[in-house]
């Protein structure tokens, strides 16, 4: 069941996730998708696949939300995770529930919105996988370190920039959780200095440095494992055609709309 944000409590809110089935563990090896992936598509796939720290900086619009949602896909189906928690801006959540919908609909995901006592609701409740926001996260942050004391199997960073000040709470709280496998996405991941940069990679592999620049590890040898990145006019022979569909409206009727 995909979580929904609500006003009001009730008892039925507090049932709901008693009353809910386990979740299904049990997904098959087959990956039917509902359409093909274009090769570098599959190629990302599989690097995410077979990376546990990894960095998909492929450019906007190339989708890196398809190749997570796919690639998150495998990994459950083949009993690599159990858990999943994406982390996202807000704007980008009802994006992501629908191409996890399409992408890998076997899947339980569990929005996490709404009001403290809701979110916690959200926390509690069976799911293979847990979408919510960097603002949700740090604010959760207790609340999650108790009911999943094990952390997550895996966790992904969408616009993955959003953790590149070290000492920003939200840096901290993705920091906090622990995870074996640990993904970002960004558009745009190395138009950050080089402290920033290091921030982001910290935050995908904890492991490397606990103080915000560390120069003994050298910030290309642990860039080059865990990067990917793939740029339009690189894969442009790969997508369709650009289609623009303009609609034009009367300008009374935006204003009645109140888009202006």
């Amino acid at each position: 069941a995909r979580g929904r944000v609500t006003r009001g409590m009730n008892v039925w809110d507090l049932l709901l996730p008693l009353l809910q089935r386990p979740v299904n563990l049990d997904l098959g090896t087959v990956v039917d998708l509902p359409s093909n992936l274009y090769p570098y598509q599959t190629k990302g796939v599989e690097f995410l696949v077979e990376t546990q720290s990894a960095l998909l900086g492929d450019d906007m619009g190339t989708g890196k939300t398809v190749q997570t949602a796919v690639a998150l896909r495998m990994l459950f189906q083949t009993a690599k995770i159990r858990t999943a928690l994406i982390i996202c801006p807000l704007s980008v959540i009802p994006n992501w529930d629908r191409e996890l919908a399409k992408w890998a609909g076997n899947l339980a995901v569990t929005v996490v919105r709404g009001d403290k006592e809701h979110r916690k609701i959200c926390w509690r409740q069976s799911a293979h996988v847990w979408l919510t926001t960097y603002d949700t996260l740090r604010n959760d942050l207790e609340t999650v370190l108790t009911l999943r004391k094990g952390g997550f199997d895996l966790v992904a960073l969408d616009e993955a920039q959003r953790v590149k000040n070290w000492s920003s709470g939200i840096t901290r709280a993705v920091r906090d959780v622990r995870a074996t496998y640990r993904w970002g996405l960004s558009g745009t991941p190395l138009e950050n200095n080089t402290h920033e940069l290091w921030t982001i990679l910290n935050a995908l592999k904890p492991d490397i440095s606990h103080s915000p620049i560390d120069w003994s590890q050298g910030i290309q040898s642990v860039l080059r494992p865990m990067f990917l990145r793939r740029r339009k006019e690189d894969v442009l022979t790969e997508l369709p055609p650009l289609v623009k569909n303009p609609v034009w409206l009367r300008w009374s009727e935006v204003c009645a709309r109140g888009v202006v």
